[in-house]
C-alpha cells in the first residue's frame, strides 16, 4: 500500500516537472517570437519613417518648385499686365485724340451745315417774301377759295398794292354773288354766272390786267373801296 503511494507521488512529481518544462519552453518560445515580432515591427516603423522622410523631402521640393513657378508666373503676369496697360493707355490716348479730331470735324461740318441752312432759309424767306409781296401773286391767291382770299387780304395789309387790292375787292364781290346760288330756281343761274365771273377775273389777274368783270365789276370796286 505504501509502495503504491510512493509510486503515485513520484509519477505526480514527474508530471509536474514535465508541465513546468513545457510551460518554460512555451514561454521561451513566446518571448522569442515576441522579440522577433518586436524587431520586425521596429524595422517596419523605421522603414515607414524613412519613407515618410523621403516623401516629406519630395513634398518640400515640390512646394519650392511650385513656389518658384508661381513667382515666375507672377513676374511674367505682371510684365504682361504692364505691357497690356501701356498698350491700352496708348490706344486709349490715340482713340481720345481721334475722337476729339472727329468731334471737331463734325462740329465744323455742323457749323457749315447750319450756316448753309440759315443762308438757304434766309434766301427762301426773301424769295417767299418777294413772291408774297408781289401784287400779282397776291391777286391770284385771292382767287383760291375763301382761305386764299383771307391770306391775300392779310398779305396785302402788310404790303398794300393797288393791283392786289383791286382783285381782293373783285373776288369778294364775286363770292358774295355766289352765295345767292342757294336761292331756289334762279340760284342755279346766279351760281353759274358767278362762276363765269370768277374765271374771267382769274384770267385777267394772270394776264396782269386790272379789268373789272362784266356788269358788276365796277360796282364791286365802288362797294368795297375801303379794302
Amino acid at each position: 500500500m505504501s509502495d503504491n503511494k510512493e509510486n503515485l507521488g513520484e509519477n505526480l512529481n514527474d508530471k509536474i516537472d514535465d508541465a513546468k518544462k513545457a510551460v518554460s519552453d512555451a514561454a521561451e518560445s513566446i518571448n522569442k517570437d515576441a522579440d522577433n515580432l518586436s524587431d520586425d515591427t521596429k524595422d517596419a516603423i523605421d522603414e515607414a519613417k524613412k519613407k515618410m522622410s523621403e516623401v516629406k523631402d519630395e513634398i518640400k521640393e515640390d512646394i519650392e518648385h511650385l513656389k518658384k513657378e508661381a513667382n515666375s508666373f507672377s513676374d511674367e503676369s505682371k510684365k504682361k499686365f504692364d505691357e497690356f496697360s501701356e498698350e491700352t493707355k496708348k490706344k486709349s490716348h490715340e482713340f481720345s485724340e481721334e475722337a476729339k479730331k472727329t468731334y471737331e470735324e463734325a462740329k465744323e461740318k455742323a457749323n457749315e451745315f447750319a450756316s448753309e441752312g440759315k443762308k438757304a432759309a434766309n434766301d427762301f424767306a426773301e424769295d417767299a417774301k418777294g413772291i408774297l409781296n408781289d401784287g400779282k401773286n397776291v391777286a391770284i391767291i385771292a382767287h383760291l377759295t375763301i382761305i386764299g382770299w383771307i391770306i391775300a387780304f392779310v398779305l396785302n395789309g402788310q404790303n398794300k398794292t393797288e393791283f392786289a387790292s383791286f382783285y381782293i375787292r373783285q373776288v369778294l364781290g364775286i363770292g358774295l354773288l355766289g352765295l345767292l346760288a342757294f336761292i331756289p330756281v334762279i340760284g342755279v343761274v346766279i351760281g353759274f354766272f358767278a362762276f363765269i365771273l370768277w374765271i374771267m377775273s382769274l384770267v385777267n389777274a394772270l394776264g396782269n390786267n386790272t379789268k373789272p368783270v362784266f356788269l358788276l365789276g365796277d360796282k364791286f370796286q365802288e362797294w368795297f373801296k375801303g379794302l
